[in-house]
């Protein structure tokens, strides 16, 4: 069974405003959509990141230099973008060589949050991308990521695609802490099982999250049925550890059931 994608509906409810973005398979997908579902329903949302980003994949957004996120001039500017309609992505510089945002540290996007609030943009939602991934399907942290503030909720994503098969190391940005945490050989079946214990490690994707009830997953890439059996299965096994979760296309914009 299957559904059109809606994941405003899902984690708005929550009422939180801070969304920080962990994982592989398909993070900056899942800030486009939600950035967009959220517009359409009239929220004031910015996006931005604990890290570094590719300048090209956030083309869609408008840029908004932020030296200094408690300057209330230069944030009363924001503001103003917010109330037009726009949806900036907020930066403090770019690395020329790599053609990448730098971003600010959660102590800074929180302070930012704070400054939108005085100038009473008290309901603004905040995106933002925690950590690196390479554009690979699963991420088992190094030690200085993620980079998370302790405000509001912490969104994993999966890719479908390295369920119940032969974990390769083309399939993981960390794989060396990956066979460290299961103590595992090179090769070794990555099983649901495998994933959910990753995704409630200390060492991780629950990693500096603190309460596990922070966590929401995304597992993505369920487009093909074999991997969408093994991703509702993941997911029936986390919801039975407490947490919330979901299978999904984000490039089809599909939710499976």
């Amino acid at each position: 069974m299957e559904r059109a994608l809606d994941l405003s509906e899902w984690l708005g409810p929550a009422k939180e405003r801070f969304f920080w973005f962990i994982g592989g398979g398909g993070k900056t997908a899942s800030l486009h959509h939600l950035a967009r579902s959220f517009a359409a329903k009239h929220h004031e949302v910015v996006l931005g990141t604990s890290t570094k980003v590719m300048v090209s994949e956030f083309s869609w957004c408008k840029p908004f230099l932020l030296d200094n996120p408690g300057d209330l001039k230069r944030v009363s500017q924001l503001a103003r973008l917010l109330q037009e309609g726009e949806i900036p992505f907020v930066y403090r510089g770019i690395w020329q060589e790599k053609e990448k945002y730098l971003g600010h540290t959660p102590q800074e996007l929180q302070t930012l949050q704070d400054r939108l609030d005085q100038l009473g943009h008290g309901q603004t939602i905040f995106l933002v991308e925690a950590d690196g991934a390479r554009n690979l399907p699963l991420k088992a942290p190094y030690e200085h990521e993620p980079v998370l503030g302790q405000r509001g909720l912490v969104v994993v994503l999966i890719g479908a695609e390295v369920l119940g098969r032969p974990l390769r190391e083309t399939d993981v940005y960390g794989f060396d802490n990956v066979l460290k945490i299961f103590q595992e050989k090179p090769g070794f079946v990555f099983t649901t099982n495998h994933a959910a214990r990753l995704i409630l490690h200390p060492q991780g994707y629950a990693k500096r999250v603190g309460d596990p009830a922070r966590l929401r997953v995304l597992i993505n890439k369920a487009d093909l049925k074999e991997q969408r059996h093994q991703a509702l299965h993941l997911k029936e096994e986390l919801l039975g550890l407490g947490i919330k979760a979901k299978v999904v296309s984000l490039r089809e914009e599909k939710e499976y059931l």
